[in-house]
C-alpha cells in the first residue's frame, strides 16, 4: 500500500522561465503574450515574438515590451513599414523609427532610423536573415543583459500607418 500523501523525490529538475510581451497602442493595452518555457532536461528558448498594429491616432507610437531572463542575450529589434506592401498589406507606414529603453532605470539605448547605419554592421553581415528588406525600415542588434525592454515604434515625421516590430533572440 502506498501513501499518496508522502512527497516523492525524482531526478527530474523543472525550471520555468517567462517571457512576456505587451502591445500597446494610444495608450490601451491590445495584447498580452505571455510566454512560459519549461525545461526539463531541454535546451530551449523563446527566438522571436511579433506586433502588428497601425502607427498614428492619439499617441502615434507602438510599443511592444519584452523581458529577458537567464544570461546575457543577443537580440534584433526590427520594424517592416515599407517592405510590408509586397505582402498585399494596405497602408503600411513609410518610413519606421526605433527606441529601445532599459525599464531598470527609463534610458534610451538605442535609437535607429533606416536600419542601414553604421552600428549595424552585424544586421549586413553575419545576421542578414534579420535585417529589413527596405532601406527605410528601422533596425538594431543588442547584447542585452538580463531585464525588462521596451521597443518603441514610430512614423517618421508624423507618419501614420501599419507595421510589424519583430524581436528575435538570435544567441
Amino acid at each position: 500500500m502506498t501513501d499518496d500523501t508522502t512527497p516523492s523525490t525524482s531526478r527530474w529538475q523543472l525550471r520555468v522561465t517567462v517571457f512576456v510581451a505587451l502591445c500597446i497602442i494610444a495608450g490601451v493595452v491590445l495584447g498580452l503574450v505571455r510566454i512560459f518555457r519549461l525545461d526539463i532536461q531541454l535546451k530551449s528558448h523563446l527566438t522571436n515574438v511579433s506586433c502588428r498594429a497601425r502607427v498614428g491616432g492619439v499617441s502615434g507610437v507602438v510599443i511592444i515590451g519584452f523581458t529577458l531572463t537567464d544570461h546575457p542575450q543577443t537580440i534584433v529589434v526590427r520594424t517592416l513599414g515599407p517592405s510590408l506592401t509586397q505582402y498585399g498589406v494596405p497602408d503600411a507606414l513609410p518610413d519606421t523609427t526605433l527606441r529601445i529603453i532599459r525599464q531598470e532605470d527609463g534610458r534610451e539605448i538605442v535609437r535607429n532610423d533606416d536600419w542601414q547605419t553604421p552600428e549595424n554592421e552585424r544586421l549586413r553581415t553575419n545576421l542578414t536573415d534579420y535585417a529589413p528588406k527596405h532601406p527605410r525600415e528601422a533596425a538594431c542588434v543588442l547584447d542585452l543583459k538580463p531585464g525588462a525592454y521596451t521597443a518603441i515604434v514610430e512614423g517618421k515625421n508624423g507618419a501614420q500607418g501599419v507595421v510589424l516590430i519583430d524581436v528575435f533572440n538570435v544567441k
